[in-house]
């Protein structure tokens, strides 16, 4: 049975994505009705935050999941390694769909060892995989199998994924910064001081309604973002514009905010970075009791959540993947040859997604929009802000 939906169902998981991003409780939940929509057998969502380990530590492994075995997945770290076309797997870009079924031929898939210890015996048949999020200290990835009752993954069902995987970077970016689910236990404001991360509620026209202590700090010295009459701006004009972009479109509605909001670059004059993360306040329960119609912005200034070229390219200007990631490798100095060479694309391939990212971004050409880049992805320095 091939997976079809309609966009207000769509919308409606989108919805209950963003909810999950307020009450991580409410993952399984989401997982669960994705799982449905998708029609396969269970769905897992992953991260992992790698950013201890610079201080000596262990990574922070994050799985939740729709209903599941508990035992097979147990089983899977040490299998992983014998999953067939893994290289093809882990060199993802995010946002792209990976599956079993299309990297090998399932008569062969059949003789492979993975198969017969981990695929037969649950009686399963294919599965997908992708990177929602993809950064030197953390990344995170959506996973689904169907069972072997069921025909192979096919172009609908990848489509979902890759549709959902914009708005499942968003929640657990937020899920992640508000320290693992500190959010949900209270939305009263007492909880939002508590935060380490700064947290604004910003309402009509952008105004701002409520800043916690972290976001107050920020704002009086005006180091990433400042209010100019109690609107909220940023201190770099292609910022401002991309905030208030995403700001504007979530006060509409969940589906409304897309890819926007997702990591906007945030730098201060001593060039200290941060991101921030644009959540709707729509719905019901948690997530609206934050004020139902507004906006919430989460402003990071950890290492670990600041996005890469690709993802600051799509949520900024709308990029599609290929022409963030054609923009990035012109910004590393690689001529249209090159590239075309690295993407095993034509020169002329390359050369339209170069026109429509000039389009996009306002940039008048190759050294304009290679200008613009370096704006926004200044040498590595002062990360942390220390209001």
């Amino acid at each position: 049975m091939r997976a079809k939906i309609l966009q207000q169902d769509f919308d409606k998981l989108v919805t209950s994505v963003y909810d999950a991003a307020a009450d991580s409780s409410l993952w399984p939940e989401v997982l669960t009705k994705i799982r449905d929509a998708i029609k396969c057998e269970y769905t897992i969502l992953g991260l992992v935050d790698s950013s201890l380990t610079l201080q000596g530590g262990s990574p922070h492994h994050l799985s939740l999941n729709s209903p599941l075995d508990q035992s097979w997945q147990a089983k899977m770290p040490a299998l992983f390694p014998k999953i067939p076309a893994l290289e093809k797997l882990m060199g993802l870009e995010i946002d792209t769909s990976w599956t079993q079924l299309q990297h090998i031929d399932e008569s062969d898939f059949k003789k492979t060892e993975f198969y017969h210890q981990w695929v037969a015996p649950q009686k399963l048949r294919d599965c997908l995989n992708m990177f929602y999020v993809k950064r030197p200290l953390l990344s995170g990835s959506f996973s689904f199998v169907v069972s072997d009752r069921q025909d192979p993954i096919g172009p609908e069902q990848r489509q979902i994924a890759e549709r959902l995987s914009p708005h499942l970077r968003r929640a657990m970016a937020i899920c992640d910064i508000v320290d693992k689910g500190k959010l949900a236990q209270s939305l009263y404001q007492a909880t939002l001081e508590q935060l380490s991360c700064g947290v604004l509620i910003v309402g009509q026209g952008r105004r701002i309604l409520f800043a916690n202590a972290k976001a107050d700090r920020i704002l009086t010295k005006g180091t990433f973002v400042h209010a100019a009459g109690q609107i909220l701006a940023s201190r770099r004009i292609d910022s401002t514009v991309a905030l208030n972009d995403a700001i504007d479109r979530a006060l509409i509605g969940d589906s409304i905010v897309g890819i926007r909001g997702i990591g906007i670059p945030l730098q201060s004059e001593d060039g200290s970075r941060a991101a921030a993360y644009i959540l709707p306040l729509q719905g019901s329960g948690l997530r609206a009791e934050l004020g139902h119609g507004n906006v919430a912005v989460f402003i990071s200034s950890r290492s670990d959540q600041h996005p890469v070229v690709v993802e600051m390219l799509r949520t900024l200007f709308d990029f599609t993947l290929m022409e963030s990631r054609v923009a990035s490798l012109l910004a590393q100095g690689q001529s249209p040859q090159l590239i075309a060479q690295a993407l095993d694309l034509s020169v002329n391939t390359v050369r339209s997604h170069l026109a429509k990212a000039y389009a996009k971004s306002n940039a008048s050409d190759q050294t304009a929009l290679v200008s613009l880049i370096s704006r926004l992805t200044p040498p590595v320095g002062t990360t942390e802000e220390t209001a």
